[in-house]
């Protein structure tokens, strides 16, 4: 081989050499730098005090509307990060889907990570990049996104993050933010100034209809360069938000509109206190503390936030958390009740529309009770379908289905909803006299429990007027009118008057104040 040749065969082998290397560093480096980067330390997070009442599957399902097994998964997560670019191009919808990202999940074990897998087929479909298995998004508008199991670590990515080194993913201003960070249970950072297209596209869209005030407040999108928070209950502050500007002007600018806005929050704040106050007291004198230990401090390069750890947080917060959360559960059961209640009565209006007399008429009441005749009307056609009507409540063919009560029936308490039987039964609507909004039809009885709901039989005015004497202050009864009004009766409403309510043809009207 001459000189030539060889000079040759080396630049050839260079060449080469450097073709692979750039092709190496375009897929572990992609050009599309991120701008904004998150992390949550989920078993930090959620082993604080404060926040233990709400990692109990039945709460913490609730709260983020997931079954028992998505539960679980999240109490498997050990970190949650990720990054984002800015969007290219305008913001539209297919613009934003399309940005670059990459969230990655650690679990506590490989398991968790093949339990995942299975959990996203419904969402991705097997497939190849890069000669390697993973998963893309699938089904009509699906985003372009991919998915990968990598030992403890589950991955969501965009095509050009997916396969990347974590480390080369934000850009210069951004790495810098993110080893100035610390090791809170939740940190963010962001390079305003790497999405400044984005931003200018947002500043004109909120600056067309707002007013004055709003526009200065707007102007913070411009003036702000970088942007670092970080939140830990367990830490003091327990929340810490750093803006950085341009320069010095705008480090001031920022820190007046800041304390502007910390004021108006406060005063805001107060005027709404007193619903907190009245549904929960601890909880309002922990809010209180928290909007007082809000802070604006400001330097040469930054403006920083801070929100003060009241003394004993994660017990008062976790404490005044389960008691709130107790009392939404309580609202939404009632909520739910009276749902039954007036698909019920809707259900007596429907039958009574299609054989113009009541389910409980004498005459369509002798084997089985109301509740069989009104189940085609509550979209339980096929459990009707089972019954003999021409045989009793407990004969052999109806008694294997005393066990098959519809929900619809029976109230959160267990209370089973049952109708008023008066002296003389109403057929028809013509037969309420005094009116169907002065009438009980059903009502909850507490005391049905253990009766048969196949099994012919209701409530007198006598017992029900028991039932509500006998009720606890602050506590009532649900019951149902005949024109479908539903409502509750407490043990202030009168003998006199429940009686009166019970009889529908007596020629009483009761006035709407008599109710309690």
């Amino acid at each position: 081989m001459n000189p030539f040749q060889l000079i040759s065969a080396r630049f050839l082998l260079f060449f080469l050499f450097s073709g692979v290397v750039t092709s190496v560093n375009a897929q572990n480096e992609p050009a599309d730098k991120a701008v904004l980067a998150f992390s949550v330390d989920m078993q930090k997070l959620l082993g604080d005090q404060a926040l233990k009442a709400m990692t109990g599957e039945k709460i913490l399902g609730q709260l983020l509307q997931l079954g028992p097994r998505e539960v679980d998964s999240l109490k498997g997560m050990v970190k949650v990060s990720g990054f984002f670019a800015a969007p290219r191009g305008d913001l539209e919808p297919e613009s934003l889907v399309a940005t670059n990202m990459l969230v990655v999940l650690e679990m506590n074990n490989e398991k968790r990570v093949e339990e995942m897998k299975e959990q996203i087929s419904s969402g991705f479909i097997e497939a190849e990049l890069d000669g390697k298995k993973v998963y893309k998004a699938d089904g009509f508008g699906a985003p372009p996104w991919f998915a990968r199991g990598e030992g403890k670590r589950m991955i969501f990515a965009t095509e050009s993050y997916l396969f990347a080194d974590p480390e080369s993913l934000p850009n210069a201003e951004l790495g810098s933010l993110l080893k100035k960070a610390g090791s809170a249970s939740v940190s963010l950072a962001a390079d305003l100034d790497g999405a400044r297209a984005m931003l200018d596209q947002l500043s004109a869209m909120a600056n067309a209809n707002a007013d004055f005030m709003t526009k200065q407040y707007i102007s913070l999108i411009d003036e702000v360069k970088t942007v670092q928070l970080s939140a830990d209950p367990s830490s003091d502050p327990l929340f810490q938000l750093r803006l950085s500007g341009h320069n010095e002007k705008e480090n001031r600018q920022i820190k007046l509109k800041m304390d502007a806005a910390i004021g108006l929050l406060k005063g805001v704040s107060e005027l709404g206190m007193e619903p907190i106050r009245e549904m929960e007291p601890t909880l309002d004198k922990l809010a209180a503390e928290l909007l007082e230990g809000l802070t604006v401090a400001s330097a040469e390069e930054a403006t920083t936030v801070k929100l003060k750890r009241p003394a004993d947080f994660s017990a008062r917060f976790g404490a005044s958390l389960e008691a709130s959360l107790r009392r939404a559960q309580a609202a939404a059961r009632k909520s739910m009740d009276m749902n039954k209640m007036r698909q019920v009565a809707l259900s007596k209006h429907n039958f009574y529309d299609a054989y113009r007399k009541f389910p409980f008429d004498p005459e369509h009441n002798l084997n089985l009770s109301w509740r069989v005749r009104v189940l085609p009307f509550i979209e339980e056609s096929a459990l009707h379908d089972q019954f003999d009507l021409n045989q009793k409540w407990d004969s052999k063919t109806n008694r294997k289905l005393v066990a098959s009560m519809p929900e619809v029936f029976r109230l959160s308490n267990g209370s089973t909803i049952s109708y008023i039987r008066p002296m003389t039964l109403p057929a028809s609507f013509a037969e309420v006299r005094d009116g169907t909004s002065n009438t009980l039809v059903f009502v909850e009885n507490r005391k049905a429990r253990m009766i048969p709901w196949t099994k012919p039989e209701g409530l007198t005015p006598e017992a029900f007027a028991k039932s509500v004497a006998n009720l606890k202050d602050n506590d009532g009864l649900l019951v149902a009118f005949y024109d479908g009004r539903v409502t509750r009766i407490t043990n202030r409403t009168s003998r006199e008057t429940l009686m009166k309510l019970c009889n529908p043809g007596d020629g009483n009207i009761i006035e709407p104040e008599e109710i309690k």
